[in-house]
């Protein structure tokens, strides 16, 4: 363990903190704290059994993936939507809340950080009269909007620094969102939004309420404390194993929406319903494709979108860094030799700030926090997505293939290489941003499969970027390996080769070689 001094300015106020933090690089170290991060118990990390042939489908039968995907979704919006006592208890908190000039903070990381980001954003476009009084933030700040920060979420202290940070005061009310209800950063900003808070404090999250009470102490605390509602939507694993992006985050997107965001509970719910259509996966098939083909090229792809329709599209550009290894979003002003694969520009928009009061409805936010220039205002303005940063990336990179993502009153249109797919959809803005993420999630995810970055349904180019991860990278290689070595041997390889991982290099496949060669079984070609 290494100790560090953290210091916060709250209210005015600079208060030095001691904190004792993990070295997850160190075998020795991590060990002693692995058990907080064995997670392969919860349903969210399993591998689902009706996607085991996921990266085969993705290459030789795309409609078996569309159909695979289809199904997995709805069954996370129906999930969704077995909560309805849930979601009127919601609704009615959030009345006298707003009535009492309060304000909804909603917390996460990660997806779920984005899901914030993206209820807030659509709030404020739907209850303009109310657009001050809604607050969302996730670890990193809104930086990690841009690119994954995921080493901040094994802190619970971060999350309650955050929380307090914006000024939660006891008239507001918390709603803390964790896929897995274990993220110790949103569960840290939760416990302490409930000691400030005179209203009860929402946790939701997509695994049982007796698996995290009886195995994960920390999420334990939570769930049974007094002044915190738990709501467990049990969505089971996801169609890519431990990708809670997918199926996790659309039922905890459906919920949030159907709580916060309608004006017509029964309507809406009757309007999802409907939107979910296999022929909208099918639709996209040849985009699948185009992207496939473009990156195969060794060429690069950039999306231009309309404001309506930018978060969404944005949340999932930035998601296939840390899910498949591929270079993040880089500033516009910085010449790198791995620039990201595909890049995002609203279309609307002529200058970086303008770009960023689109894509969030407001101004950014950044937490300053000191010793990580990462949270600064200075470099987030470093980041350009306004329509100049396709002509600079066209001065960089030559010439692009481009993906046009633009908002219809009555549907979604997709416009590639002299192709229109034009996608129905209601004129309802989030529900039209709901139907958006699934279709691009299974896009992404299949455009990595074909890609060779998926293997059954496992993630192995996933990165081993903070606790959780590790341990998901240990768990495949192990299934990899059909257990050849045990669990603390296949850690210690992980974490040796994670330091030496090169920008473009699967980690999993990497120690899957050096794992058989200790088990002396002979690798398969």
């Amino acid at each position: 363990m290494i100790q560090i001094i953290k210091t916060w300015w709250l209210n005015g106020d600079k208060i030095d903190k001691l904190i004792e933090m993990t070295h997850l690089d160190s075998y020795d170290d991590f060990l002693k704290v692995s058990e907080l991060y064995k997670l392969g118990f919860l349903p969210t990390e399993m591998q689902h059994p009706l996607t085991l042939q996921l990266s085969d489908k993705a290459n030789n039968s795309l409609f078996d993936a569309a159909n695979m995907f289809y199904e997995l979704d709805k069954n996370a919006i129906n999930a969704s939507l077995k909560h309805t006592d849930n979601i009127k208890e919601l609704r009615k908190t959030v009345q006298k809340v707003l009535a009492s000039k309060g304000k909804i903070f909603i917390c996460g990381c990660g997806a779920t950080g984005r899901l914030a980001l993206k209820i807030e954003s659509f709030f404020r476009q739907i209850f303009p009269e109310h657009s001050e009084q809604i607050v969302g933030f996730m670890a990193g700040g809104d930086i990690a909007l841009v690119h994954s920060l995921e080493g901040y979420e094994d802190h619970p202290e971060y999350g309650e620094n955050h929380l307090k940070q914006l000024n939660f005061t006891k008239n507001d009310l918390m709603l803390g969102v964790t896929e897995g209800g274990e993220t110790p950063y949103v569960l840290g900003a939760t416990k302490a939004a409930a000691q400030i808070s005179h209203h009860k404090v929402f946790m939701l999250c997509c695994n049982p309420r007796e698996i995290l009470i009886n195995n994960i102490e920390r999420s334990r605390h939570v769930i049974e404390d007094p002044n915190v509602t738990s709501v467990h939507i049990d969505t089971g694993p996801m169609a890519l194993s431990g990708s809670t992006r997918l199926q996790a985050t659309t039922a905890l997107m459906s919920f949030l929406g159907l709580s916060l965001l309608s004006e017509n509970l029964e309507e809406d719910i009757k309007l999802i319903q409907e939107q979910i259509q296999l022929n909208h996966y099918l639709a996209i098939l040849p985009m699948i494709e185009f992207e496939s083909e473009v990156y195969r090229m060794q060429k690069y792809v950039h999306y231009n979108v309309t404001k309506n329709l930018a978060l969404t599209a944005f949340t999932d550009t930035t998601e296939r860094a840390p899910t498949f290894s591929t270079p993040s979003f880089e500033p516009t002003t910085m010449l790198t030799s791995s620039p990201s694969w595909c890049y995002i520009s609203l279309i609307e928009s002529l200058d970086e700030k303008q770009a960023w009061l689109q894509l969030l409805g407001r101004s950014p936010y950044s937490l300053n926090w000191p010793g990580d220039h990462k949270t600064t205002s200075n470099y987030m303005s470093e980041f350009d997505f306004s329509v100049i940063s396709k002509l600079k990336r066209v001065r960089r990179l030559g010439d692009l293939r481009y993906i046009d993502v633009i908002d219809g009153s009555r549907d979604i249109s997709f416009n590639f290489n002299n192709q229109l797919i034009d996608i129905p959809v209601c004129n309802n803005l989030w529900i039209k941003n709901l139907l958006l993420k699934l279709l691009l999630n299974f896009h992404s995810t299949v455009v990595m499969c074909r890609l060779g970055r998926v293997e059954s349904n496992m993630m192995t180019w996933v990165r081993p970027s903070n606790g959780k991860l590790i341990d998901r990278a240990t768990r495949y290689l192990l299934a990899l390996t059909n257990n050849s070595v045990s669990y603390e041997e296949a850690l210690k390889i992980i974490l040796e080769q994670k330091n030496y991982l090169k920008p473009d290099e699967s980690i999993i496949f990497k120690a899957k070689e050096i794992a058989l060669k200790k088990s002396f079984i002979p690798i398969a070609t």
